[in-house]
């Protein structure tokens, strides 16, 4: 087994840097890929000054910022490239240590494909079960509502926590994107991560495309890693544009995964379009 860790950056150099300095220090990783997916600021200066010298560092740039979908399957090629046969795919703002790095990768020897450990997130938040559930048309249509995201998060309102005595693997629909374990050739065989897809929901569908090859997403409850929720991604684009790209990219799920009729994308987009009234109406709510 030949492991690697890939990480991939846009205006995020610092801790790109360093959580790539704190890998290559972990003797169960052979490589670190470094993936600048075509910054605007000055990170490629920032990381070749940092990490030049180490030599499990391999930094490269991305022909195209073609988002999360295009920059991990391109760092990805390149750590097979190396000779890995297996990757932890992280973002630039998760923190963890090794204790779970050789179960995590023996369990890719199973059926396996896609594994993870417990997210954690500020403020000891654990998440929910949706967050490892592929979410139906009418949940995503939901989502779009104050009360249908209550509704969702009362019917799933089961925490995921902590639970050192719970040794067995899980399976799941879907594993947050922050940070997990690929199989590499299992991971290519079903076809990568979907390049349509800008940012979000990359997780519910490649999931998707795991299961639809036969093989198992999975998680173990009693480790974790810590994420500092989308403080990279703050950096570049407001709260309001996120929401818009994440609908979009459901809707393109939606479309491309569960064929879903001209009528029912119709009907999305136009809850999309009072999702964003009523985010505009509780802002103003909560300003006064």
């Amino acid at each position: 087994m030949k492991l690697a860790a890939v990480i991939l950056n846009y205006n995020d150099s610092v801790n790109a840097s360093n959580l790539a300095l704190k890998l290559s220090t972990f003797n169960e990783i052979d490589i670190v890929v470094v993936v600048d997916n075509c910054s605007t600021d000055d990170s490629l200066t920032v990381m070749k000054r940092m990490l030049s010298g180490f030599k499990k560092i391999n930094l490269y740039v991305s022909e195209k910022n073609g988002g999360y979908s295009y920059g991990n399957n391109f760092g990805i090629k390149k750590a097979q490239e190396l000779g890995c046969d297996k990757a932890i795919v992280c973002n630039t703002d998760v923190e963890f240590d090794n204790t779970f790095i050789n179960e995590c990768c023996n369990a890719l020897d199973t059926q396996f494909a896609v594994v993870s450990v417990l997210m954690k997130m500020p403020g000891d938040i654990y998440p929910y079960e949706d967050n490892y559930r592929i979410f139906s048309y009418s949940e995503d249509l939901l989502t779009c509502f104050h009360f249908g995201r209550k509704y969702l998060r009362k019917k799933y309102n089961r925490k995921l926590v902590l639970n050192n005595n719970d040794h067995q693997i899980h399976s799941v629909d879907k594993v947050p994107g922050s940070m997990f374990f690929i199989d590499i050739n299992k991971f290519f065989e079903c076809g990568g991560f979907d390049e349509n897809v800008f940012l979000y929901c990359e997780e519910r569908i490649l999931g998707r495309k795991v299961k639809n090859k036969g093989y198992k997403v999975g998680v173990y409850y009693c480790y974790e890693y810590f994420h500092n929720h989308s403080i990279s991604i703050d950096k570049s684009m407001s709260k309001l544009n996120q929401y818009i790209l994440t609908y979009k990219s459901r809707l393109y799920y939606q479309k491309a995964y569960n064929s879903i009729s001209p009528f029912k994308a119709a009907v999305f987009k136009l809850c999309v379009r009072f999702f964003i009234m009523e985010y505009h109406i509780i802002r103003m709510i909560k300003s006064k």
